[in-house]
């Protein structure tokens, strides 16, 4: 049976890395490499290796690994909002450490223990509630961007 076109044979792909087959099948199903069965038979997918159509009678493969493909540099497109929380986050630490500090206060000074543990737990308390929402909107425009290079990269495929 022919190759299905575009598509490089597991094999081939395996003894060019000199590595066992089923490691390469392994690696497919955990989704390490980008590979299907077409009836019966493995083959990877062009991302994943390039296959020279030179006149040699068997395929040349240029490896590249899924790991070392991805690039950590993906463009945002909410660059004021992370500007922004960077603020916000520096008031949070901000907060979070006066409060440490006067809460501590309170406890080694005898005059206006009571304020003093107050204002220090409360300012504390909401020093941690910032950083952790500009933690959660973090993830969230880093999920935005990402979703984006993914709709790009399927895009260009």
């Amino acid at each position: 049976m022919a190759r299905p076109q575009g598509l490089l044979e597991v094999t081939m792909y395996a003894n060019r890395l000199g590595i066992p087959v089923e490691d390469v099948i392994t690696k497919i199903k955990a989704g390490t490499y980008i590979g299907r069965q077409v009836h019966g038979e493995w083959y990877l997918e062009p991302p994943m290796v390039a296959v020279s159509t030179d006149n040699t009678s068997s395929q040349d493969v240029n490896t590249k690994s899924n790991e070392s493909t991805y690039d950590d540099d993906v463009p945002t497109s909410y660059s004021m909002a992370r500007f922004l929380l960077k603020i916000t986050s520096f008031l949070g630490w901000i907060l979070f450490f006066g409060g440490m500090v006067w809460l501590l206060s309170g406890f080694i000074m005898s005059d206006g223990i009571q304020d003093k543990l107050i204002k220090g737990g409360v300012a504390f308390l909401v020093g941690i509630a910032i950083i952790h929402v500009n933690q959660v909107i973090l993830a969230v425009l880093d999920t935005a961007d990402n979703t984006l290079e993914l709709l790009r990269v399927m895009r260009d495929k």
